[in-house]
């Protein structure tokens, strides 16, 4: 279909899983083959990827990252070549980080240090993310976290949350302002 300059492609809606509990944050892979996303069906919330339509489902952490859940961001995506899967990671004795993880399985390894998410630019060449510290400070960088560059930081007390760029990668978005509970 065509609706002016734009074409409608066909969608299909698929069940991913039928897990008892819950799952959330979902995230497609940049090249639409993989989902990732967090499910407490052990119990404790993990991270778990999967082929889209395989039925199979890899439990990339296998309850060593207990605090995976936070409801005010994002927990989990995909890196820009999709080969790792990039997880919030906190406790309670450190403020959250962004760790990788092979979709393939193995163990999470430290990306960014005082980082809550991140999200890959589409090209996958930039990564943007933001800190905890007053104002959420956004930064961008290279694919691989080096050369941060602060482009936003808010008013203490106001929070930046949930990036995402646009498709030309031209822009980021993100959501700004007080908590609910605030």
């Amino acid at each position: 279909q065509r609706r002016g300059d734009v074409v409608l492609l066909p969608r299909r809606i698929e069940r991913i899983t039928d897990y008892p509990g819950s799952e959330v944050d979902a995230a497609i892979s940049p090249d639409g083959r993989l989902v990732a996303f967090l499910a407490d069906r052990d119990s404790l919330f993990d991270a778990f990827v999967s082929p889209i339509g395989s039925g199979r489902f890899e439990n990339l952490t296998k309850g060593r990252l207990p605090q995976l859940l936070n409801e005010d961001v994002k927990n989990i995506g995909f890196t820009g070549d999709g080969a790792s899967a990039s997880i919030r990671v906190a406790d309670i004795a450190s403020p959250a980080s962004v760790s990788l993880v092979p979709v393939t399985g193995g163990s999470p390894r430290p990306f960014l240090g005082t980082a809550v998410m991140a999200v890959w630019s589409p090209d996958g060449a930039k990564v943007a993310y933001h800190e905890t510290t007053p104002g959420d400070p956004i930064y961008v960088s290279d694919s691989a976290g080096r050369s941060p560059r602060r482009i936003h930081i808010a008013e203490p007390g106001i929070h930046n949350h949930h990036l995402a760029w646009s498709p030309d990668g031209r822009f980021l978005y993100f959501t700004s302002g007080l908590p609910p509970n605030e």
